[in-house]
């Protein structure tokens, strides 16, 4: 091979040049092929980290929004079991807070909030069981509606709702300390991310 380079040399640049430029190539795309994977990765990262924080924008708005209604919830409750006290009475101040919140937990305003828990293992179950107790602390309240609207409650009527209505607060105060903690979750982790 080396008396074929010496005897035509042209011939030989030219191997020597095609050989040089095949493997420059076969570099070249390999670099390109590494750099290429890179990108996707960070942009793949990028996408993730947009969709993370929007998720989590998603999901503190509808905390919030539901720590709201209810602390206004807690204190409309409190006002009408310190000045009501005929089932007409608290029918009609009772009737629409409480269809509200009833509304609240069936309809929520959106679903968006749910896309978190593809990002993060938020424990729904104690907030599913608090919700649940709500729902059936409303129907007892309810029961009581049921009841002669003119006459006034008797002292032990008057505290079975009084009862049922703390419990349903008591409730809606754990559901607000469980979205705290989903929210303070969230920030620690949005966090860590930052830094």
């Amino acid at each position: 091979m080396w008396d074929f380079i010496k005897e035509y040399p042209e011939i030989g640049t030219l191997c020597i040049a095609t050989i040089f430029t095949a493997v420059g190539f076969i570099f070249k795309n390999i670099i390109d092929f590494f750099i290429e994977k890179l990108k996707k990765k960070a942009e793949m990262k990028e996408i993730y980290w947009k969709e993370k924080i929007n998720a989590a924008k998603k999901a503190s708005e509808f905390y919030f929004e539901q720590l709201s209604f209810y602390e206004i919830t807690i204190q409309n409750l409190n006002l009408i079991l310190n000045g009501k006290r005929t089932p007409k009475g608290l029918s009609e101040s009772l009737t629409k807070s409480l269809n509200n919140i009833y509304e609240r937990i069936n309809n929520p305003s959106n679903f968006e909030h749910h896309h978190i828990n593809i990002f993060y293992d938020l424990n729904q179950k104690i907030l599913k069981e608090k919700t649940s107790k709500i729902i059936f602390n409303l129907q007892e309240i309810y029961n009581f509606m049921d009841l002669d609207l003119n006459l006034e409650l008797t002292d032990e009527e008057f505290k079975a709702i009084y009862i049922i209505t703390t419990e349903m607060k008591n409730n809606i105060v754990d559901i607000s300390l469980i979205y705290y903690q989903f929210l303070e979750l969230i920030k620690v982790d949005l966090k860590s991310n930052i830094e």
